[in-house]
């Protein structure tokens, strides 16, 4: 069976959706069996995404595309 792979959108909701349930008094097991995510899935998420806004998610990206949109334009 294949895993799931979640866009980063996707990851960064159900993490916060998993530190609410903690923050109720569930346990951290039994927030990520809710949310639908495993353990490495949940670490792997907070070290590459912790602290990052969603909307923040897609401004590398922006960023890669005029670096190289001003370096076309520069002749060498």
């Amino acid at each position: 069976m294949a895993r799931k792979r979640y866009r980063p959108e996707e990851l960064v909701g159900k993490l916060r959706h998993e530190q609410i349930l903690h923050g109720q008094g569930m346990s951290r097991a039994a927030a990520k069996r809710q949310v639908g995510i495993s353990e490495a899935r949940s670490t792997a998420g907070a070290q590459e995404y912790g602290g990052t806004a969603g909307n923040q998610l897609h401004r590398p990206k922006q960023l890669e595309k005029e670096n190289e949109r001003l370096r076309s334009a520069v002749p060498p």
